[in-house]
């Protein structure tokens, strides 16, 4: 689709800022203050001076951030239907030129819904995005295939598959408290370190140090619930 160097990722966080994002006077390393350009208006560039390649900005935990005062007037920018130069708009510390979002510049923006103490996503930019859901799918064949090409044993894999799945569907139907949203991903079963094996003692270990402690976070009223879901986990 692209290569490497045509995609940029960012991490939101609550402190980051329109100055940073777009453009702004900040320090530079000698201690002074000088207007520099942030990290989507010199990617944005790029993409301008490429129109034929396709340039992909990825934004992870995109809620973390007061996106409207990130985006500034880029807000209306980034729709696809603005992206040329009749709508190009005046940039705050740059307002003698004209910029607009090239078409060629794709933005994707990551976030866990689960987290009820992040921001709501403002509806403004809701109606500028397309919105998935990717739900975890532990009986995927090609997640199965991924687990054994990492050497993970096969009974263990099964393992895995078997008692995360129950575990997301119970979630999954607790409506009134949890829901899908809070479903527990692929990630704590993805090796990243090369070894003979991945068995039993390796899943135990990541059941009782990763996905046990977020159990009792959702169950912390309920003592009962998190023994059982315990047993359940290390049959």
């Amino acid at each position: 689709f692209t290569s490497e160097d045509k995609i940029q990722s960012l991490v939101f966080h609550e402190n980051y800022s329109y100055e940073e994002f777009v453009m702004g006077i900040r320090p530079n390393a000698e201690g002074s203050f000088v207007m520099t350009e942030g990290i989507f208006y010199k990617f944005a560039q790029k993409a301008h001076d490429n129109p034929d390649e396709q340039y992909v900005l990825i934004l992870d935990e995109i809620n973390r951030a007061n996106i409207t005062k990130v985006l500034g007037e880029l807000l209306v920018s980034i729709e696809n239907n603005k992206r040329h130069q009749d709508y190009a708009v005046s940039l705050a510390y740059k307002p003698d030129e004209p910029f607009f979002v090239p078409p060629n510049l794709l933005i994707i923006g990551l976030m866990n819904t689960a987290d009820r103490s992040l921001k709501v996503i403002d509806y403004a930019l809701r109606r500028r995005f397309s919105f998935f859901n990717f739900a975890p799918d532990f009986e995927s064949t090609r997640f199965k295939e991924f687990l054994v090409s990492k050497n993970v044993n096969t009974n263990t894999v099964q393992r895995i598959v078997n008692n995360m799945t129950k575990l997301n569907q119970q979630i999954a139907d607790d409506a009134f408290e949890l829901g899908s949203g809070y479903c527990i991903g692929h990630s704590f079963f993805c090796p990243t370190n090369e070894q003979d094996e991945f068995g039993n003692e390796w899943y135990e270990s990541i059941i009782n140090n990763q996905i046990m402690p977020l159990i009792e976070e959702y169950y912390f009223d309920k003592p009962d619930e998190v023994n059982q879901k315990r047993e359940d986990l290390f049959q």
